[in-house]
């Protein structure tokens, strides 16, 4: 396949991955481009082995992780400098934002998937927001079906807790 044919058959199924991952369309977008990039830079020692898609999602999904891991570190600076006087009126508008967004269900349910483990989190984008089947998963991630099923139950487990928890909030 040429790297064309590549893109369009991928680039709707990596867009939705990476929104899925992302909540926004602009940094959903900016990750396609990026994981093409990463794609037509690797295309030469992607082995057959495993189907073409099953190793373009593993990309998408470490490029996604990557990115959840680093606003987590600016989100983590955020709250640790929160507390110096000039960004405190910044923080206090940025808090003031999040409240009202937090009153949102759906938002709420999306931040907390986003704070699941990545393995967790991985799981359930795969399985239940994109509608992979476990096989195609455990393919994905590298793991064995029963890690896979563990690993979704546990997913749905923490969840629970968590919705529960913002419930209280």
């Amino acid at each position: 396949m040429t790297f064309e044919e590549i893109f369009i058959a991928h680039k709707d199924k990596v867009y939705t991955l990476c929104y899925r991952y992302l909540q926004q369309e602009q940094e959903a977008e900016d990750a396609v481009q990026d994981i093409f990039i990463k794609i037509f830079k690797k295309k030469d020692s992607f082995r057959a082995e495993a189907q073409m898609s099953t190793w373009i999602y593993r990309i998408g999904m470490n490029h996604c992780l990557d990115i959840l891991k680093s606003k987590r570190r600016k989100q983590e600076f955020y709250r640790l400098v929160s507390h110096l006087p000039f960004m405190e009126s910044k923080m206090e508008a940025s808090r003031t934002e999040n409240k009202l967004e937090d009153k949102e269900s759906f938002e709420r349910i999306q931040k907390c998937i986003l704070q699941l483990p990545e393995n967790q989190l991985s799981v359930l984008v795969l399985n239940k927001l994109e509608g992979l089947r476990i096989e195609e998963v455990a393919k994905i991630m590298n793991m064995s079906y029963k890690a896979v099923e563990s690993l979704l139950q546990r997913a749905k487990n923490n969840l629970k807790k968590q919705l529960n928890n913002a419930s209280k909030d």
